[in-house]
């Protein structure tokens, strides 16, 4: 199964953990919608889940080959508040530490190297009525320091219908929000440093969140469409196939996967098919409270 990201990449080569944390982190802040779920609601997770150990191996995973390994703790409250990514897990590649307000809010993030050395932090802070959210990125291992603004606007209904991003005072990105009965429908611009829009990325929602169609336009103001990907999901709202099709209609690649859960519901082991061929198994170990 692959990421959906500008540049798609397998599963197999998916985002370390605690990259994947800071983009979770992004969104929260960016959809405050879901400031009401926990990280266990937002992981598709059943039960109190204290901690998940995952370890992915290349084909069918009978020659044990291990393409990367992650560690993810949770709070009782149902919030991350570590996460590792390994090579194995004698040693952690990347470690993130967060904390949180009284109110379930972030308050903190770190990230740590190998050697236990802080790489990067983001502060975060809230105005009184919850609509703006200011955070700091200090990136220690390439010495720079950012600021971000997060926006959001509402409706009489107090449903989230925009957001806006800004970085060390320029505007960066512009989300609007269409919510009906039966889905929702997001547009995301990105803006260049100079304010120019240099991609829109247009997502369709099912009314449990799951993420239906993802279509990506760049080109002159973004008109030109580049991609689409559908996404199918089984009766647990997990991911069981995703197509991706590029711009003339063609189907580039087709992924599925395939799931074994335990007695709680949680699954602890999937098998990725790329175009019909396994690509990748992986375990879990899920410890709960």
């Amino acid at each position: 199964m692959r990421i959906y990201k500008k540049k798609v990449h397998t599963m197999k080569n998916i985002l370390s953990v605690f990259i994947i944390t800071f983009l979770v982190l992004s969104c929260k802040g960016q959809n405050s919608s879901n400031q009401s779920k926990n990280d266990w609601a937002l992981h598709k997770l059943a039960g109190k889940v204290k901690k998940i150990k995952e370890i992915m191996y290349l084909g069918d995973g009978l020659s044990k080959s291990i393409k990367e390994a992650s560690e993810t703790s949770y709070n009782e409250n149902g919030y991350i508040i570590h996460a590792y990514s390994h090579g194995t897990f004698d040693k952690a590649a990347s470690t993130t530490s967060i904390s949180y307000d009284q109110n379930n809010k972030i308050k903190e993030a770190k990230m740590f190297d190998p050697d236990n050395n802080e790489i990067m932090k983001v502060t975060y802070g809230y105005s009184k009525d919850g609509k703006e959210i200011d955070t700091k990125v200090e990136n220690k291992s390439i010495n720079i320091t950012y600021s971000e603004k997060i926006i959001n606007t509402y409706n009489n209904a107090n449903q989230l219908v925009g957001t806006k991003t800004l970085q060390d005072g320029k505007l960066r990105s512009i989300i609007s929000i269409k919510d009906s009965a039966n889905q929702k429908i997001t547009e995301e611009k990105l803006l260049d440093s100079a304010g120019k829009l240099k991609s829109k990325t247009i997502k369709k929602f099912d009314k449990k969140d799951n993420l239906l169609e993802k279509s990506e336009y760049g080109g002159p103001d973004a008109k030109d469409l580049e991609f689409k990907v559908i996404f199918k999901y089984n009766e647990r709202n997990h991911p069981v196939e995703i197509t991706k099709y590029n711009n003339d209609g063609s189907t580039e690649y087709k992924d599925s996967s395939e799931y074994v859960y335990d007695k709680i519901g949680n699954w602890i082991k999937r098998t990725d098919f790329s175009d019909g061929e396994i690509d990748t198994v992986t375990e879990r170990k899920v410890e709960y409270y």
